[in-house]
């Protein structure tokens, strides 16, 4: 795709995205009757989500050639994660402390659900047993696709031991992989379009919440926002310039369609094709860390849910006056990071 075509579509999502809103809002039965445009978008997103995975991972993992580098790509992503989830956490329990958000704003009439009293126990190796699933095609179907990416990292690992002899594998995968990413493309040309009754969708099914900025959950709002403002604009713009050696507005530009589509489906795993698009091709960063990278960040790298959880927690507190001690508030913040 030429950097003509990069910049029309680009426009043009955005364009879509903010029409869809603004539809949503003033048109709200219109925009819920033809909901189902927006589905086929996200539809035709899944349905690439399984083989490009696959495809993807093993050809990166076998395109390292050697193991120890597999090992190295794959710790320095976990450790990226795991530094930026952190701070995101830390960002959102600072921002709650000093803007109290939950406050003096009584409970109103809320009560705990009857399903917070039936706690089902459950130990570390039932959580680590759920890595891999007993059947992936299940595990998948669900939605949890870590055991698949898994799984192929495991098959490009292998590859690259069998050296000569698992060509045949790689050559296949690679074929694979460029048919899917020729579909991607075309996908990406029905996004401006897709995201529009996506977003519009949205907007109509929660058209009330936009009152809730006025009122007094208006307050937790903005402390939401604001945290996702200063991780978003601040600390990730930091990390692109100083691990990345990479201008942010100019990358922005060139992975704004996958920010888009995540915004408009909600969802970062059926977004995953559009994001390697955009971040390896549109980008241009290198194939071999974007196959390692993304997939897996996909499913762990939760930075904006880690923030809310720990701003969700503590807002909670407030509100029902829950005076905690400093054992209680480093075991939410530990929780919401993990």
């Amino acid at each position: 795709m030429s950097s003509k075509s990069q910049t029309s579509l680009l426009l043009a999502t955005l364009a879509g995205t903010i029409l869809g809103g603004l539809l949503g809002y003033y048109l709200p039965d219109l925009m819920l009757s033809f909901s189902f445009i927006g589905q086929l978008f996200v539809n035709a997103l899944r349905i690439l989500v399984v083989p490009f995975v696959v495809a993807s991972v093993i050809v990166g993992i076998a395109a390292l050639a050697n193991i120890g580098r597999v090992n190295r790509a794959i710790g320095k992503s976990l450790l990226y994660f795991g530094v930026t989830s952190l701070i995101a956490v830390i960002i959102g329990y600072a921002l709650v402390e000093i803007i109290q958000p939950g406050a003096g704003i009584g409970t109103m009439g809320a009560t705990a659900p009857a399903e917070l009293t039936r706690v089902t126990s459950f130990t570390f190796n039932q959580v680590l047993s759920s890595i891999l699933p007993e059947s992936l095609l299940g595990a998948t179907a669900q939605g949890n696709l870590l055991g698949l990416v898994i799984f192929a990292l495991f098959i490009g690992a292998t590859v690259i031991v069998l050296e000569a002899r698992g060509k045949a594998v790689v050559d296949f995968f690679g074929s694979l992989n460029e048919v899917l990413s020729r579909l991607i493309q075309l996908v990406l040309y029905a996004a401006p379009v897709g995201l529009l009754f996506l977003v519009g969708a949205a907007v109509a099914q929660n058209a009330h919440s936009s009152s809730n900025m006025v009122s007094s959950v208006g307050l937790f709002s903005l402390t939401v926002l604001a945290a996702v403002v200063i991780h978003g604009l601040v600390i990730l713009p930091l990390a692109l310039k100083i691990l990345g050696k990479r201008d942010f507005w100019s990358y922005l530009g060139s992975t704004a369609p996958a920010l888009f589509t995540a915004f408009g489906t909600g969802s970062p795993v059926a977004t995953l094709p559009i994001t390697v698009n955009s971040v390896v091709k549109a980008g241009n960063v290198d194939s071999r860390a974007g196959s390692v990278a993304l997939p897996l960040g996909s499913l762990i790298n939760m930075n904006g849910t880690a923030l809310y959880l720990v701003i969700g927690a503590f807002f909670c507190a407030q509100v029902f006056q829950v005076d905690l001690s400093i054992f209680q508030i480093v075991g939410l913040v530990a929780m919401a990071f993990l």
